[in-house]
């Protein structure tokens, strides 16, 4: 595994992004079928594996684990460690990223608005 890991960092620093990638997923796979999900390995490569995917422009890829990541971190570290830190940001610039490449409002489709709520008697402003 550490050859593997060190093989796609070398990629990432060369700019062989796709062989990157392709070797951090591996090795995500690999730890999470061997040392399971919660293991702090797995937890390592999988953000090795997401900063990858946004250094690659992938950000679509990189959001989920970004927020796999904060979760697990809010909940073993509490809001203010720096590790929770380092993944909120990382989550706010990855969608904001994600945000930046979608087409503008005017090229994207029509989506009608849900109609207010009538459940009870109530409507949107009350009963």
């Amino acid at each position: 595994m550490r050859t593997a890991t060190g093989l796609a960092e070398v990629c990432r620093q060369t700019g062989r992004l796709t062989q990157a990638v392709d070797l951090d997923e591996r090795v995500h796979a690999i730890r999470t079928h061997t040392l399971g999900p919660d293991h702090p390995e797995t937890r390592a490569s999988r953000t090795t594996l997401a900063d990858t995917y946004r250094q690659a422009g992938r950000h679509a890829d990189a959001a989920p684990l970004y927020r796999d990541a904060l979760t697990d971190a809010m909940r073993d570290h509490g809001p203010y460690h720096p590790d929770t830190i380092r993944f909120r940001r990382a989550l706010t610039d990855t969608t904001r990223q994600s945000d930046a490449n979608r087409p503008p409002a005017a090229e994207r489709p029509h989506m009608p608005e849900r109609p207010p709520s009538t459940e009870a008697g109530y409507s949107r402003l009350g009963p």
